[in-house]
């Protein structure tokens, strides 16, 4: 994976964590959230970009929707 990739995922995935628990995650939370998400975001972030209105939407409600949980 390309670094740029990786630091726009790992934007995206911080961005959505921290609007949902107003506070900063460990990069071993990026990475777990990152390893849990489902394939169809994975895929879509792959076509489109992580920076993708769609793609962080669908990050943001899975965050949340994990949240209460």
């Amino acid at each position: 994976m390309k670094d740029v990739e990786i630091h726009d995922r790992s934007s995206v995935i911080n961005d959505c964590y921290v609007d949902t628990y107003n506070r900063v995650p460990s990069e071993d939370t990026i990475k777990n959230i990152h390893e849990q998400l489902p394939s169809d975001i994975k895929h879509l972030a792959a076509e489109w970009g992580w920076f993708d209105t769609e793609v962080r939407e669908k990050v943001l409600v899975w965050i949340r929707n994990r949240k209460s949980i």
